[in-house]
């Protein structure tokens, strides 16, 4: 006969169904292997389950058989006392009576020739399965394995319940009789002698979870919270009715004649406050209280609403004479309160009027270039109100709104723009006013108004994105044509705005901007600074430049004195040429100084000062082989003496 091997993974000791439900029974499950420990997988298989009563070779106190289909890993779950009876009735074993064991046969091809697998002593008995036996006992005695009635109970020789829970009247009121304890051995739930207690860790890090929720099952079977209590907060959970159900959530009273009545009910449409009629006035209705400022047990009724009148009581403030009173309001589109009829010692206001805000709806934007957009709006509804301003606000991230302080944006990040008419109707604006927007970027907007209520109405919020910028790419060479871009640090001005410029890391030459006219500088190693130049973009563009090698410089130290050898003082001595522009005015002495003058033979020079007849003009080589070269300071010194013009 071929062998088989039947491993046991787990047997159950617990109830399958709850208490009050049939039938009863345990968990049972194995993994099916051959004699070459190969398992047994996805094969019908024969099982006999029987329970000896008394010894390992006790007679069946009931037996059965399945026919269970193995997964692929070999493994079949049973439930003991499920399965085809053979002999005996598992309701009917007497769990105290004596020790049980498992006995397990099997055949592998499905039928009932069965092989032996062995015997297990059942060394726990399901607890359930034992209190709806002949031999129950209360739950201390089940540990002790000792018998007593035939039902559980817990504090009681004569329990009346399947379970029971009994107090002897001599446990102390604070003492629980009944409690439920989680890992830390902290009480969750607790039953005292007159109370029921539920306990919420309001340190619990996980919010949703923590509390205490009574919850409901739908249809589909998806769990529901109805009433949710936390630390934080309590909620109560209403469906909308199904047909004419009433639903909802209510506060009842019970009369004298122990009738129902509802006091407070809320619903998914209403809610209602019951007030019964009453012989003694000052009991009845319902009531709104204030608690005094010493935060006594003194309290005050602000509203009291009774089925004869209905009150409502304004208390003076301590600085004031006459009280603030009582006042409804109404919102307006924006959700401001505007005052329709108010009541206090001082008088009655009613308001005839609501002024609310205009009301818009935004247009979409069209002509959308690399840096403007044209948008608009219309005012739909004014309520007869004069407009006093109407425009765009928009920006490039959040919400646009008038309470922006654009005063510090750039026009290109966001901004307002009026219309030049306030009239109701239809409007376009070209955005930006001034300045422009940024290539490929998008942009929120929306229309608003003003009404001469101070009221502000807003359109819906659109959206638009600028045309994709145009690529400029600088081509830096040096004298002899050579490359240099590597070195070169380039500094672009967009449209010549000095105050947002574009610095690129060195060896970057590459720009995206908008079509147009703008000014750069760059800087190389070695060369001569290029400052403010101009370059026109117009789609993908390549600018080439050209750099002059950095040439030495000099201090040009011009000593002036008149035809009679006197100092020339406050004349202007203008220094021209290819490299450099400036000019002086000479000091009591007659000097006049040039720093960072660069190396250069051909100089113009132009000594003059307004209303003196003496001056002087001359050309002059700047560099290490001029003649006015000093070689022990290093300058440039030029000795000038004026002479006289005709008259």
């Amino acid at each position: 006969m071929k062998k088989v091997v039947l491993l046991i993974i787990t047997v159950s000791l617990a109830m399958a169904t709850v208490f009050a439900q049939n039938p009863m029974g345990f968990n049972y499950q194995a993994i099916i292997r051959n004699a070459s420990g190969e398992v047994i997988a996805n094969q019908t298989v024969g099982l006999k389950i029987s329970i000896l009563e008394g010894s390992i070779t006790g007679e069946p106190a009931y037996s059965e058989t399945f026919t269970p289909q193995t997964n692929q890993f070999g493994l079949v779950n049973l439930k003991i006392s499920s399965g085809q009876p053979v002999s005996g009735n598992f309701t009917d074993i007497n769990w105290s009576a004596a020790d049980f064991y498992l006995k397990v046969e099997l055949d592998l091809s499905g039928g009932s020739n069965y092989q032996e697998m062995g015997t297990t002593q059942l060394l726990s008995v399901p607890y359930a399965n034992y209190a709806f036996s002949s031999g129950s006992k209360s739950w201390e005695e089940i540990d002790n394995n000792v018998t007593t009635s035939k039902k559980v109970g817990i504090g009681t020789s004569t329990p009346i319940g399947m379970l029971e829970v009994v107090s002897d009247g001599t446990n102390n009121i604070d003492d629980p009789l009944f409690e439920v304890k989680n890992s830390q051995g902290e009480t969750v739930f607790a039953v005292y002698e007159n109370s029921v207690k539920i306990f919420v860790d309001e340190e619990n890090e996980n919010k949703s979870l923590g509390g205490f929720a009574v919850s409901g099952r739908t249809g589909s079977k998806e769990i529901k919270d109805i009433f949710v209590v936390t630390p934080e907060e309590t909620h109560v959970y209403i469906d909308e009715p199904q047909g004419k159900s009433l639903g909802g959530f209510a506060v009842s009273g019970r009369t004298s004649s122990k009738v129902d009545a509802n006091i407070l009910r809320v619903t998914t449409d209403l809610t209602q406050v019951f007030i019964n009629e009453s012989s003694s006035k000052t009991l009845g209705g319902f009531a709104v209280s204030g608690r005094t400022s010493t935060k006594s047990d003194e309290t005050y009724n602000v509203l009291t609403v009774r089925p004869e009148r209905t009150d409502i009581y304004i208390k003076p403030d301590e600085n004031k004479f006459f009280p603030d009173g009582f006042t409804i309001s109404g919102l307006d589109t924006n959700y401001q309160a505007n005052e329709l009829f108010s009541v206090s010692q001082a008088g009655t206001l009613i308001n005839t009027e609501l002024a609310v805000a205009p009301k818009l709806t935004t247009s979409d934007a069209f002509n959308i270039t690399q840096v403007s957009a044209e948008v608009g709006g219309s005012i739909i509804e004014n309520a007869d109100l004069e407009i006093i301003e109407r425009g765009i606000v928009y920006t490039t991230s959040g919400t646009p709104s008038l309470n922006i302080d654009f005063g510090n944006l750039d026009p290109s990040i966001g901004g307002i723009v009026s219309d030049s008419e306030s009239d109701t109707g239809s409007f376009t604006i070209n955005i930006p006013a001034l300045g422009y927007l940024n290539p490929g970027t998008t942009y929120y907007y929306r229309a608003y108004a003003i009404n001469n209520e101070t009221l502000t109405g807003y359109g819906d919020i659109k959206q638009f994105t600028t045309a994709d910028p145009s690529m400029l790419t600088f081509l830096v060479f040096d004298t002899n044509e050579m490359p240099i871009g590597s070195e070169a640090t380039i500094t672009l001005f967009p449209f010549g705005d000095i105050t947002s410029p574009i610095q690129n890391q060195a060896g970057d030459s590459i720009f995206y901007v908008a079509d147009g006219l703008h000014n750069f500088t760059i800087e190389a190693p070695g060369f001569e600074i290029i400052e403010m130049q101009e370059v026109s973009v117009s789609g993908e563009t390549y600018w080439d430049v050209y750099l002059q090698p950095e040439l030495p410089k000099y201090t040009v130290i011009f000593e002036v004195e008149r035809s009679d050898s006197s100092p020339a003082e406050g004349f202007d001595v203008s220094m021209y040429g290819p490299f450099f522009d400036n000019i002086q005015v000479t000091n009591a002495s007659g000097i006049a100084t040039f720093t960072e003058v660069p190396e250069s033979q051909s100089y113009d020079v132009n000594i003059y000062k307004e209303g003196d007849l003496e001056n002087h003009m001359n050309q002059y080589d700047i560099s290490e082989g001029s003649p006015y070269y000093d070689s022990g300071s290093g300058n440039i010194i030029i000795p000038v003496q004026l002479t006289l013009s005709k008259k």
